[in-house]
């Protein structure tokens, strides 16, 4: 999604940004409420250490897919 929102120039990527602050400079586009949706579903997967089920995988992947959509 990071590189998605470079090539779109819509972001300048920094090691030390912190996703609220993508989501910052996101504002007035049609991305920020996308991304902060991303971001939710990735914290609460990769921190929380939650098992996806086939099923679960494919309803939390259509966030992503439509981000990748977006022009």
């Amino acid at each position: 999604v990071l590189q998605h929102l470079i090539q779109q120039k819509l972001i300048v990527w920094k090691s030390s940004k912190t996703n609220y602050e993508y989501q910052r400079e996101l504002q007035g586009t049609g991305f920020q409420a996308p991304f902060s949706e991303v971001t939710r579903i990735y914290n609460f997967v990769w921190y929380g250490h939650f098992d996806l089920d086939e099923k679960t995988y494919g309803e939390l992947e259509k966030a992503f897919t439509q981000i990748d959509q977006l022009r």
